[in-house]
């Protein structure tokens, strides 16, 4: 037989005697549950908790890494599928639906989205994949974030079918050095407002900050986009243990627009790569190779 509890007892137990009842996403609950919620509360103080649980969020634990681990392995598998896929003549559903196979195939609880755009297409920044046809020298912005038991990790890496021009390896040339950049910063103390400063940094030596249109990280973990979101002005440091995704971009550039996305655990060192693959690409760019000559 079924046994039901009611809301008063629910909160009752919750609160444990106290006296205050803490509510995450408080401003999203409809007025009429929130009506009930406070009428089943009386003589408790309702406040907002969502700092303190976004805080407690941003450091993962081993088991979070973990699966965290699994979901980059993953999306990484996937994203080489796709890359051999996005080639001329085929569409691009087709390289889409190639590397959500192969995700779904590798593990992958869920494909959170697919981000695919060609040729011109590549200025719709979030576009969906579509039945075109993709053309010799289009350039291909395309990103796949995949979770596995609810965390999620995105890649993208920037590239071009067939034949690129000298505009468009000048544009994904700038990305990889941006990205590699990065990495200098990605270390427990660091100032998060450094690391962003450092690769606009790198958009103004190349003249091409006007391409810049946001910060090049983010968080990840439950969601493919949380705390912590650094900009220049932001006053922290990294803390070990705190997940992030890169999110290095370019829009609007005559070439194309494309980005970088790559998964990375912050230690006392070195990050540690949750996508290994795009890191390696990454590092084994066309400006990695000139710069080491």
């Amino acid at each position: 037989m079924a046994e039901f509890s009611s809301l008063t007892e629910i909160i009752g137990e919750t609160v444990g005697g106290g006296t205050k009842l803490g509510l995450v996403g408080m401003w999203d609950i409809p007025g009429p549950i929130m009506k009930r919620i406070e009428e089943a509360v009386d003589g408790v103080d309702i406040v907002e908790s969502d700092d303190l649980i976004q805080d407690l969020r941003i450091t993962k634990s081993t088991a979070e890494i973990e699966c965290l681990t699994e979901s980059g392995r993953i999306s990484s598998l996937a994203y080489e599928v796709l890359m051999e896929h996005a080639v001329p003549g085929a569409t691009e559903l087709a390289a889409s639906g190639a590397a959500e196979g192969a995700a779904r195939q590798a593990g992958a609880e869920d494909i959170t989205f697919v981000v695919f755009g060609s040729g011109k297409r590549t200025n719709t920044i979030i576009g969906r994949p579509t039945r075109k046809i993709i053309e010799d020298g289009d350039m291909i912005m395309a990103a796949l974030a995949v979770q596995y038991e609810g965390y999620v990790t995105t890649v993208e890496f920037p590239f071009v079918a067939g034949n690129a021009s000298d505009e468009q390896k000048a544009l994904l040339n700038v990305l990889f050095e941006a990205a590699n950049v990065q990495q200098n910063y990605l270390k427990g103390g660091t100032s998060a407002a450094d690391m962003v400063r450092a690769v606009k940094d790198v958009f103004k030596k190349h003249k091409m900050d006007e391409y810049d249109v946001y910060p090049p990280m983010h968080g990840i973990g439950l969601a493919e986009a949380e705390s912590p979101y650094p900009d220049e002005h932001v006053e922290y440091a990294f803390r070990p243990g705190t997940c992030v995704n890169s999110d290095i971009s370019l829009f609007g550039h005559p070439a194309g627009s494309n980005r970088i996305e790559e998964g990375f655990v912050i230690t006392a060192g070195k990050p540690i790569s949750l996508t290994p693959s795009i890191r390696s690409m990454c590092e084994n760019s066309e400006w990695s190779n000139a710069q080491q000559t």
